[in-house]
């Protein structure tokens, strides 16, 4: 292992529990208490003219909606606290499927994150956008090994894609499954950093890309995938893996994040493991690449 030196939408589709109403639609920085994070502003400058055409390709919309919410692709692991407003995550005032319907309500725009081909490695927040978190339902708490999905919050809800194929004939909405769609369960969710020498250790909380992949081969396969939650029992940097407490399978240290905050609906975000607030962001230069 080494240590690191078209639009693909994701609509709104899906759910997993209720959560306090939010209010006006916000920036996708950070919290407005810090800085926007140097990775989000280098990759919108990096997209460039590209970008520029697909946002002007997605804002086509029919009359009367609103022009699509575009989080912009990462080209470094952004700042964990990206998806924290205050001590509460960050909600995005976005279309939610699944929730109540108010004709008289204005409507809402689509949620997309702007198409990153894989590898999603490690360097590039494994093509994570910076408002999202990890999933998992509380009833299979008591499990060593349990499945996370990836989701955003949305103002009264936790909410999981829909991915649009590109192509001139393939402008349909696919659902994706998801582990945190049923509206039964009290989920906790989890933001995370990409793995590194330093915050890797045994009895660490992790989510990782399902064995045997190294990384998640494109945007759309981290929101579709079911990804491993579990503790930490060793570490092997020789062979580039990890395993699990009563685990039946490792994980690519390539493929793992993190976790380093967490949020029950009804509380607020807390920070993990009495970590400092200013000590959770990961560089692009610690991160571990696939060999």
């Amino acid at each position: 292992m080494r240590a690191a030196s078209g639009l693909c939408a994701i609509a709104l589709a899906g759910c997993a529990a209720s959560l306090v109403p939010g209010g006006k639609l916000t920036s996708l920085g950070v919290s407005s208490d810090r800085p926007v994070p140097s990775a989000s502003a280098a990759a919108s400058d990096a997209s460039g003219d590209r970008d520029r055409d697909l946002g002007r390709e997605a804002r086509t919309v029919p009359d009367g909606d609103p022009a699509p919410l575009v989080s912009p692709a990462l080209i470094a692991p952004a700042d964990p606290w990206a998806g924290v407003d205050g001590d509460q995550p960050r909600r995005l005032a976005v279309y939610e499927p699944g929730g109540s319907f108010d004709a008289r309500a204005p409507r809402l725009p689509v949620w997309y994150v702007a198409h990153q081909a894989g590898p999603c490695t490690a360097d590039r927040d494994h093509c994570l956008p910076a408002e999202s978190w990890f999933a998992v339902p509380d009833r299979t708490e008591h499990q060593p090994i349990r499945v996370a999905s990836v989701v955003g919050f949305a103002a009264t809800r936790m909410v999981t894609p829909s991915y649009r194929k590109p192509g001139p004939d393939e402008h349909y909405d696919q659902p994706l499954r998801a582990a945190s769609h049923d509206n039964e369960d009290v989920t906790t969710a989890y933001r995370t950093v990409p793995a590194t020498r330093t915050n890797l250790v045994a009895g660490a909380l992790v989510f990782a890309y399902p064995f045997p992949d190294t990384a998640p081969r494109s945007a759309a396969e981290v929101w579709s995938a079911l990804w491993t939650m579990g503790v930490v029992e060793r570490v092997e940097w020789d062979t580039g893996m990890l395993y699990f407490v009563d685990g039946p399978t490792p994980a690519w240290i390539s493929a793992t994040r993190v976790a380093v905050m967490r949020y029950r609906p009804g509380g607020k975000v807390e920070v993990l493991g009495g970590a400092r607030r200013d000590r959770l962001a990961v560089a692009r230069s610690e991160v571990i690449l696939p060999e």
